[in-house]
């Protein structure tokens, strides 16, 4: 699949912090990653001490290549051109997912809102080539992060592909209310 346009946004709705296995999962993406520690989990503790841990806690028995994981392959795709990626994170989301800042992507005083939500707004320019987002992280939280996507140069042509998960919302990216998907992605 090929998505072209100068400016593209991109929407994820999952069900789970893991991506869908439905074939295209890469061998060791984040739900085998999680399938993993979550069964390491279950074998060391007790499920009421698990009900109340937090992101420190899972953090810190994560192996540093599942870490990589986790930060890199919840989402990834090929931009043909520079791009400047704008992640939109639901401000009510008490903690910053784990990457966020350490992948480079910094706030901006940018707000989107709609109806029910207001979104920060944090911004990373990425080289032509892949890019690789991470979870929203281990709370729970909803909504999940969404994306936009525009050439670094206003003038070059913006092409966006592979998609992984493939099943993604397109939409150019305007005033108006936000668009959701229905459904398993």
């Amino acid at each position: 699949m090929k998505f072209s346009g100068s400016f593209l946004f991109l929407l994820l709705t999952l069900v789970s912090n893991c991506m869908a296995d439905d074939g295209r999962q890469p061998k060791h993406g984040v739900k085998a990653v999680m399938d993993g520690v979550v069964t390491r989990l279950y074998k060391t503790y007790q499920p009421q001490q698990l009900d109340t841990i937090q992101q420190n806690f899972v953090l810190s028995v994560l192996t540093d290549q599942e870490k990589n994981v986790l930060a890199t392959q919840y989402w990834t795709f090929r931009a043909n051109v520079p791009v400047v990626v704008s992640l939109m994170r639901d401000q009510e989301q008490k903690v910053l997912p784990f990457w966020l800042k350490d992948s480079g992507f910094r706030k901006t005083e940018l707000v989107v809102k709609n109806e029910e939500y207001t979104y920060e707004v944090w911004q990373k320019t990425f080289d032509a080539g892949v890019v690789s987002l991470g979870i929203n992280g281990f709370d729970k939280h909803r909504p999940v992060y969404f994306i936009s996507v525009k050439a670094l140069h206003s003038a070059d042509p913006l092409h966006i592909t592979p998609i992984f998960p493939a099943h993604q919302t397109f939409t150019k990216f305007q005033k108006g209310p936000i668009p959701t998907t229905t459904g398993a992605i």
